[in-house]
C-alpha cells in the first residue's frame, strides 16, 4: 500500500510540476521560459483543469472528455455536428451567453437546451432522431442498398 501512494504522489507531483516549473508540455497551452523554469498557460478558448486545458463551448474535440465541464457543468462534445465542438448538453442550462450553444437538432428552451421535434435525447446528452421516424429512415435505405443489389445481380 505505501508503494502504492508512494508512486501516486509521486505522479501528482511531476503534473504539478509541469504547470509550475514547465517540465514537460501539455496540449492546448504555450509556455514560455527553459525547462525547469517554464511557465504554461492554456491558449484561448481552453480553462485550466488541474493539469489539463479543456475546451470551452464552441471549441473543436473529439469526446466530452476534452470539454470544459468545471465552467459548464454540462458541457458535451456534440458529435452529430459537421465540426465536432463543445456544446451544452440536453437538458444543460443555457441561459444567457450559452443559448446558442446547444448540441445539433436542439434549441434553448427556458433556459434549458431541448431537441427538436422527431428527435429524443441520448444518454450522452445529445439529440437522435426518435422511434418511426428513425426506423422509416433507416428501412427506406435498406430498400434502395437491396434493390441497387438486385439490379446489379440480374
Amino acid at each position: 500500500m505505501f508503494r502504492y501512494t508512494l508512486v501516486v504522489a509521486a505522479i501528482l507531483l511531476v503534473n504539478v510540476l509541469e504547470w509550475s516549473h514547465g517540465v514537460g508540455t501539455t496540449p492546448n497551452s504555450d509556455c514560455t521560459g527553459a525547462d525547469g523554469s517554464k511557465t504554461c498557460k492554456c491558449i484561448t478558448g481552453y480553462t485550466k483543469q488541474g493539469t489539463a486545458c479543456k475546451a470551452n463551448l464552441g471549441i473543436v474535440c473529439t469526446a466530452s472528455t476534452d470539454c470544459d465541464t468545471v465552467t459548464t457543468t454540462d458541457a458535451v462534445c456534440d458529435l452529430n455536428a459537421d465540426s465536432k465542438i463543445c456544446a451544452v448538453g440536453v437538458d444543460g442550462d443555457c441561459s444567457g451567453s450559452k443559448s446558442t450553444k446547444c448540441p445539433t437538432s436542439s434549441t434553448c428552451v427556458s433556459n434549458k437546451c431541448a431537441c427538436s421535434t422527431g428527435y429524443t435525447a441520448t444518454t450522452t446528452k445529445l439529440c437522435s432522431k426518435s422511434g418511426a421516424e428513425g426506423l422509416v429512415n433507416t428501412m427506406s435505405m435498406l430498400v434502395l442498398l437491396t434493390s441497387g443489389i438486385m439490379v446489379k445481380i440480374f
